[in-house]
């Protein structure tokens, strides 16, 4: 659990230190991820690190995404103040 807390941690300031950008192009390839990735993590967000397996199944998820669309997902994230 410690651990699990170390990333999202760590994941959360790599958020505050760069500015991410989301070209359009980007944006229509990722939308559905963009789109399933809060879906999957609501529980997780919700719950604050105290149900293990929704954190654990929205890490997976994140874990399968396509590199390329990281950068759509913070940058996402970074206007909506998520």
């Amino acid at each position: 659990m410690k651990q699990l807390l170390v990333i999202l941690f760590l994941i959360a300031l790599a958020f505050s230190f760069k500015d991410y950008d989301c070209p359009h192009d980007a944006e229509v390839k990722c939308i559905d991820d963009v789109n399933k990735a809060f879906d999957v993590c609501e529980k997780a967000a919700k719950e604050k690190g105290a149900d293990v397996p929704a954190d654990l199944e929205c890490m997976k998820y994140f874990a399968q995404l396509g590199e390329d669309c990281w950068d759509c997902i913070c940058w996402i994230a970074q206007v909506q103040q998520v």
